[in-house]
């Protein structure tokens, strides 16, 4: 990818797939890769351990560094239904 663009890491419970090792590395792995580009993205659909419904987050990094995590919305399993978070007054 030219290192003038901004990508998007995105992954849907993938993190299920992997073994536990793997599972660990895949946040290092991701801001690894946005390390070369001045902004990158990354937004997860998953059930986090704790979560009790999948979420819907989204982090901005800035050469490879986090400057926001947001939560964007709450979702069924394969997004059967989506409950969008009121981002007007979330906090970054």
């Amino acid at each position: 990818m030219p290192a003038d663009c901004a990508p998007l890491f995105f992954h849907t419970y993938v993190t299920q797939q992997l073994n536990h090792q793997d599972r660990a590395r895949l946040p290092q792995f991701i801001a690894h890769s946005a390390r070369r580009f001045r902004h990158a993205f990354h937004l997860w659909h998953e059930r986090g351990q704790r979560a009790t419904h999948p979420r819907l987050v989204l982090r901005h990094f800035a050469r490879g560094q986090i400057v926001s995590e947001r939560l964007l919305a709450y979702a069924g399993a394969h997004v059967c239904w989506l409950k969008w978070r009121d981002l007007a007054s979330a906090q970054a």
